[in-house]
């Protein structure tokens, strides 16, 4: 699913089967965090405008409730995982990737590198190795990601 919400974007990553790796999924999320600032963040717009990217990954679940009609139609979030996406948000800066504990405990930590954040319950991606699993090349390498 995909909204825009005013000047930001929401994307939710639905899974109903609970057989799904969330390891897989998470890694997903993160080198799909990474495309989106390597192409949108320090974005330059017509009116001379900069946009920076500030991203921030959970997962858990979440109730989503549609009001409306289909010419116009409104929506609700709640749950878990609604409230540690907006918790991580907060700790985000433009050019940021931070992921909520539960995201990073299901992620593959081995692919990426960390900064803990000073509440201990947050994490920045600052460096990333990713192999052909993700991408058709062998190695692609994405340094600093979290400095602007």
């Amino acid at each position: 699913m995909f909204f825009l919400t005013g000047d930001a974007l929401l994307a939710l990553w639905k899974s109903e089967d609970t057989s799904v790796d969330l390891t897989l999924l998470i890694n997903k999320a993160i080198i799909c965090s990474i495309a989106i600032q390597e192409e949108c963040d320090n974005y330059m717009t017509d009116v001379g405008v900069l946009l920076g990217v500030k991203i921030a990954l959970s997962v858990g679940k979440m109730l989503i409730t549609h009001v409306g009609i289909s010419e116009s139609k409104h929506f609700d979030l709640a749950g878990a995982a609604v409230d540690d996406v907006n918790a991580a948000e907060k700790w985000a800066e433009p050019g940021s990737i931070i992921l909520s504990r539960l995201a990073f405990i299901n992620c593959d930590q081995s692919l990426f590198l960390f900064e803990i954040l000073d509440d201990g319950s947050h994490y920045r991606v600052s460096y990333v190795v990713v192999t052909s699993l993700f991408f058709d090349h062998t190695t692609a390498l994405y340094d600093d990601l979290a400095l602007v």
